[in-house]
């Protein structure tokens, strides 16, 4: 609980507040081991509000410790998907560039250890979305990151079921 205080008590970006926020990111996945439901009730829907006005930093600590937490099977799959990997995606739409790679690199890691059922219902059509010709140019790129890390884990029928259509229909005019 302590912790959760020191993430929020302060809303005035000092310096100290960043440096126990950086703290409380980092030091999630031991409460998440000791702590599991009221972490995930109470401390990570504050998290995620406010991964919208986090710093850089934050971010990126933040992208880490996630991937860290299914790394370490700290919860399962359903409710990693259902609590972090919302997270992870809308943080591709992050406008700097740094914060985007980082959240990018953490969404490529945790392909490898995501069930095909959901990298095929949330993560795919994501991609597909950002690989329109309408989205701009370093959009694309990420959706050719994605798909190409996707299709490691995919059997090849079900590339060219389900990835194939969707990427021939984003590339006709």
């Amino acid at each position: 609980m302590l912790q959760e205080e020191a993430l929020y008590k302060s809303t005035s970006p000092r310096k100290g507040d960043e440096i126990q926020k950086l703290n409380f990111i980092q030091t999630l996945p031991n409460l998440l081991a000791t702590e599991t439901e009221s972490c995930i009730s109470r401390v990570i829907p504050k998290l995620q509000q406010s991964l919208a006005t986090a710093s850089t930093e934050f971010h990126i600590a933040a992208s880490t410790t996630f991937k860290t937490i299914l790394e370490q099977k700290l919860v399962n799959h359903n409710v990693f998907s259902r609590t972090f990997l919302q997270s992870i995606l809308d943080s591709l739409e992050k406008r700097d560039p740094v914060i985007c790679h980082a959240w990018l690199e953490t969404l490529l890691d945790v392909i490898e250890l995501l069930p095909i059922e959901t990298i095929r219902k949330q993560i795919l059509p994501l991609s597909l979305s950002k690989g329109q010709l309408s989205q701009p140019i370093y959009s694309r790129i990420i959706c050719s990151k994605i798909l190409g890390k996707i299709c490691t884990r995919f059997e090849s029928g079900l590339i060219q079921k389900e990835v194939l259509p969707m990427v021939h229909s984003s590339v006709r005019m």
